[in-house]
C-alpha cells in the first residue's frame, strides 16, 4: 500500500513538472512570436508578416475627412527601425493641390525599383485622398514622354517630389520641393522613408492640436 501511495506521488510530481515545462514553453513561444509579429517605430506600430519568402512591415492607421472616417494600409519591404536613410525637414501636403512626382531616369533606368517605388509612392498618395500627377524634370524627355515638365522651380505653389541619382541617398525639403536622391538603385528604401517620416510627421501634428 505505501509503495503504491509512492508511486502514486511520483506520477503527480512527474505530471506537475511536466505541466510547468509546458507552461513554461508556451510563455516563451508567446513572447518569441509578439516581438517578431510587431515592431514599433516612431509610435507606429508595424505588423511583421510573411508571404512565402517575402517580409513585409504591415501598418494600419485611419483618418478623418469630411466626416468620413477612412482605413489605409501601407506595406514596407524594409524595416523602418533600421531605415537609415537621412531626411531634412519637416514633410506635409496640401489637400486641394496636386503632388507632382517628377523622376529623372537618367542613372537610375537600370534600377530592378524603377518602376515598383514611385508606384508604391503614388499609391500611398493616393490612399491618403491625394491628386498625384506624373512629371519629368527634363524638358526633352518631358516633351517626348507628353508629361509635365516639372521641376523644384516650375511649380513652387505646388508640392513636388523630385527623385534623382545623387551621390548619397537621401531627402532633403526645401519649401514644397522633396528632393529624393538615390545612390545604388536604394529607391525603395529611400521612397519607404519617404512614407514612414510623412505618417510620423501627420501623428505628431495631430497629437500637437489635440486630434
Amino acid at each position: 500500500m505505501a509503495k503504491k501511495t509512492k508511486e502514486k506521488k511520483t506520477s503527480w510530481k512527474m505530471m506537475a513538472w511536466g505541466l510547468a515545462v509546458l507552461a513554461t514553453v508556451f510563455i516563451i513561444s508567446y513572447y518569441l512570436f509578439n516581438s517578431w509579429g510587431t515592431i514599433e517605430y516612431k509610435n507606429l506600430v508595424f505588423s511583421k508578416e510573411a508571404y512565402g519568402d517575402i517580409i513585409v512591415y504591415h501598418h494600419i492607421y485611419y483618418f478623418k475627412d469630411e466626416g468620413q472616417v477612412y482605413k489605409a494600409n501601407i506595406y514596407l519591404r524594409n524595416d523602418p527601425r533600421t531605415n537609415k536613410v537621412p531626411l531634412e525637414g519637416d514633410i506635409a501636403f496640401y489637400k486641394d493641390r496636386p503632388v507632382y512626382i517628377s523622376i529623372n531616369s537618367s542613372g537610375l533606368s537600370q534600377c530592378e525599383d524603377i518602376s515598383f517605388a514611385p508606384q508604391t509612392l503614388s499609391s500611398f498618395l493616393g490612399s491618403n485622398l491625394l491628386t498625384t500627377k506624373a512629371g519629368a524634370p527634363d524638358i526633352a524627355f518631358a516633351n517626348v514622354s507628353n508629361v509635365p515638365y516639372v521641376t523644384c522651380d516650375t511649380h513652387p505653389n505646388n508640392i513636388v517630389i523630385l527623385m534623382q541619382e545623387g551621390r548619397n541617398t537621401s531627402i532633403v525639403k526645401n519649401n514644397n520641393c522633396h528632393v529624393i536622391s538615390i545612390s545604388s538603385c536604394e529607391m525603395l528604401p529611400a521612397v519607404e522613408k519617404f512614407i514612414i517620416e510623412t505618417l510620423a510627421n501627420a501623428k505628431e501634428r495631430k497629437k500637437s492640436v489635440g486630434e
